[in-house]
C-alpha cells in the first residue's frame, strides 16, 4: 500500500515530536524532512496548475492547435502519473 504524501508530511511531523534521543538531531531531521517533503508537495501543485493553464491557453488559440493538443496530452501524462 502507497501512502499519499500527505499522510507521510503528517507522520513524520508526528514522528519528529515523538522520537526521543539525547542530542535531538533525529528529531529535527525529521522535521526537517517533513517541511521539505511539505513545500516541494506545494511547489509541484503550484507548477501542476501553471502547467494546466497554460494547456488551456494554448487550447483555445487554434492557431496553435497542434502545440496545444500536445500539451494537453502531456498533461494527461502527468496528471496519471503523478496519482498515488
Amino acid at each position: 500500500m502507497r501512502n499519499s504524501t500527505e499522510t507521510l508530511i503528517v507522520a513524520m511531523r508526528i514522528l519528529s515530536q515523538d522520537i526521543q534521543s539525547e542530542d535531538g538531531v533525529v528529531s529535527a531531521a525529521t522535521a526537517e524532512a517533513a517541511q521539505r517533503l511539505a513545500e516541494q508537495q506545494e511547489r509541484i501543485k503550484r507548477l501542476e496548475d501553471i502547467i494546466n493553464r497554460a494547456s488551456l491557453a494554448f487550447f483555445s488559440d487554434s492557431s496553435h492547435r497542434k502545440v496545444s493538443i500536445a500539451m494537453h496530452k502531456i498533461l494527461e501524462e502527468f496528471t496519471r502519473e503523478a496519482k498515488p
